[in-house]
């Protein structure tokens, strides 16, 4: 019988202003916070992400894009972020240059809470299946 308390992952795209790494220790990065629409979103890097990390050079207000894939538990209610690639941004037109790096991130949770992620129904409904006999 298949598990119901989780959904397939889905790919996601997003792009915003990179606020920092969390992890026990600068060296030890397990993800990063992105400010996106004025929510602060964590997502987890896996290990070969990380160690590219560094050629990126990502101060706090840089603009970055991140590609990765969801994965919702219906049962925990969240959504658990994991990015597969990411790539730095040049600043828009319209923002403004920073003076001051932007407010460091809250505490991290251990995943998004399914509430502060807006999804469309395509996202968060399962696909339709064939009956199985």
């Amino acid at each position: 019988m298949p598990d119901t308390k989780q959904l397939p992952p889905r790919m996601f795209t997003l792009e915003g202003t990179f606020l920092g790494y969390l992890g026990k220790s600068p060296n030890k990065v397990k993800s990063i916070v992105l400010e996106v629409e004025q929510e602060q979103i964590f997502i987890k890097l896996p290990k070969e992400l990380r160690a590219t990390l560094q050629e990126y050079h990502l101060q706090p207000g840089h603009r970055v894009r991140c590609i990765g894939r969801t994965q919702i538990d219906l049962k925990a209610g969240v959504i658990k972020l994991k990015a597969y690639q990411l790539f730095p941004l040049p600043p828009r037109s319209d923002d403004p240059p920073l003076t001051a790096p932007p407010a460091a991130p809250s505490e991290a949770p251990s995943a998004v809470p399914v509430s502060k992620i807006v999804a469309s129904p395509r996202v968060v409904g399962r696909p339709p299946t064939a009956a199985r006999q």
